[in-house]
């Protein structure tokens, strides 16, 4: 069963930049009346920046009785400084292969703040989708979201168990192949602030390479 996550007990916080403080209620439990979301309750957070009141909601579908079919993760980001309205939402999703079947989100890797100074928070998250029956790398994700626009990171989680990327470069051009990316990042983070794309980096780096 999807519960909501450990950090969303404390009655209130504050996520601090250097530049800008945004206060940060992890406690706020939306209204599905106001703020629909799908499924089990997984995170939800409410904070107050230069551009009004926003929340962010992550949820997860029931689970399955086996480890077949589907596990879904919903994100989304309402503004509620007026009526309750959708600004951003996405989905992710995993099949299960008979074992594995699991979305993991590390509540610790879970950040709102002011991260360029500009007075408005941003939002950033990691998770895992594993599928993999084994003991290997898993398909990962870290989303940061920057005035409702998204920015990703890709590829895979716990690296510790795979070979790194230098490895990975020299067995394609051995076998004449395309080498995959341990890391991926679409354009909007490769041309993201700078403050913005290292907090991410540094993030992520840090995470693939925990051992859980």
């Amino acid at each position: 069963m999807l519960l909501l996550g450990a950090a969303c007990t404390s009655t209130h916080r504050s996520d601090t930049a250097a530049q800008h403080e945004i206060a940060v209620d992890r406690a706020y439990i939306p209204d599905p009346a106001d703020t629909p979301f799908e499924g089990e309750l997984r995170f939800a957070a409410r904070w107050d920046d230069d551009a009004g009141s926003r929340a962010l909601l992550i949820s997860g579908s029931e689970p399955y009785p086996a480890a077949h079919g589907n596990t879904r993760l919903y994100v989304k980001l309402y503004d509620l400084r007026k009526q309750p309205a959708l600004v951003f939402e996405t989905q992710e999703n995993v099949m299960g292969m008979g074992c594995d079947r699991n979305i993991d989100l590390p509540q610790k890797r879970i950040h709102i703040q002011d991260l360029d100074a500009g007075g408005l928070a941003e939002a950033m998250f990691c998770f895992s989708l594993n599928n993999r029956c084994d003991a290997v790398p898993v398909d990962a994700r870290l989303l940061m979201l920057s005035k409702g626009k998204p920015f990703w990171i890709r590829e895979y989680a716990q690296q510790y168990l795979g070979p790194p990327q230098h490895v990975v470069d020299q067995r394609a051009k051995e076998e004449g192949k395309q080498p995959y990316l341990l890391s991926d990042p679409d354009k909007a983070m490769t041309n993201a602030h700078k403050g913005i794309r290292e907090f991410a980096f540094r993030e992520w780096e840090s995470w693939v390479m925990e051992e859980e």
